[in-house]
């Protein structure tokens, strides 16, 4: 966002500015000769500083944009095998959601309990991990920020509903069906997440191996 408004500010003053030069410049060539004006150095010292200000500034806008890239680029690195774990296991809920005839209801905890202890084995990410994400498009940011707010409510949810009879669990509609719609969303947030953050960490291992 500082970026976009310091270009937009960089055209602002640089089209006036190129503006007057060629008027300055016509003028003082073709109706006031050079010569008869003594302080045309003073003029033409003016717009030179001018434009030493746009160069500068402009240059400083480049140098942001890289370090600002470089930083996304150490992020998605940092996050990838946590979103590749991630989708795994959130699809593996969804599958079991689905259909949970897969999963034992005769021993060991009660199914939903094994759903959130899939997800919730997962290290998730903190804000000031997925901050330098924010210039990417698509909102990434905020969308892995509802991610991690989704699962981790699914988690808790999971993790304090249970059917009455623990020794025959079963499946409540209902709350199947909530929980089915939460990490389907889930789902079809990762798939956006890793299209941008997939690609930005992939030139992390090719500057490695240059």
């Amino acid at each position: 966002m500082y970026a976009a408004v310091i270009r937009f500010v960089g055209l602002l003053v640089i089209i006036p500015i190129i503006v007057i030069g060629w008027c300055a410049a016509i003028h003082l060539l073709y109706v006031s000769p050079l010569w008869t004006k003594p302080d045309w150095i003073s003029a033409i010292g003016t717009l030179l500083a001018f434009g030493g200000t746009i160069w500068l500034a402009r240059s400083a806008d480049r140098r942001l944009q890289r370090s600002e890239r470089d930083r996304a680029i150490i992020a998605s690195a940092s996050l990838l095998d946590r979103l590749g774990t991630l989708k795994s296991s959130v699809e593996w809920c969804i599958g079991h959601l689905e259909d949970p005839r897969g999963l034992p209801h005769t021993r060991g905890p009660h199914p939903l309990l094994q759903l959130a202890n899939a997800l919730g084995h997962v290290q998730l990410w903190t804000d000031e991990e997925i901050l330098p994400l924010s210039v990417l498009p698509d909102r990434i940011t905020a969308r892995l920020a509802v991610i991690r707010s989704k699962v981790e409510s699914s988690v808790r949810d999971m993790s304090a509903w249970m059917e009455p009879n623990i020794d025959v669990p079963s499946f409540n509609r209902s709350v199947t069906l909530q929980f089915l719609y939460n990490l389907r969303l889930v789902d079809e947030s990762l798939k956006a997440v890793f299209a941008q953050v997939g690609p930005l960490a992939g030139e992390l291992h090719v500057i490695k191996r240059t």
